[in-house]
């Protein structure tokens, strides 16, 4: 499935900008693996925080379609 993802990224001293991503995804896939894929393939200037992959440590927390969720938990399928 094709999967749009709209990031707000900001730089020092200048206002925030929605940046557009288009991914192809699996329904099983997590949003932060579908983040991952932005990252090593598409745009290696995007920087997001994450450590356990496992829901333990809460380091990938964000506002996934405006609530605050586990990128790591949250499945692209569902969302």
């Amino acid at each position: 499935m094709e999967v749009i993802f709209k990031v707000i990224r900001q730089q020092q001293n200048s206002s925030p900008v929605v940046q557009t991503y288009l991914v192809e995804a699996e329904a099983g896939n997590t949003i932060l693996d579908c983040l991952n894929h932005i990252k090593w393939e598409q745009d290696g200037t995007l920087a997001f925080r994450k450590n356990c992959r496992n829901t333990i440590c809460g380091s990938c927390a964000m506002r996934i379609n405006g609530r605050s969720a586990l990128a790591c938990k949250e499945n692209v399928g569902s969302e």
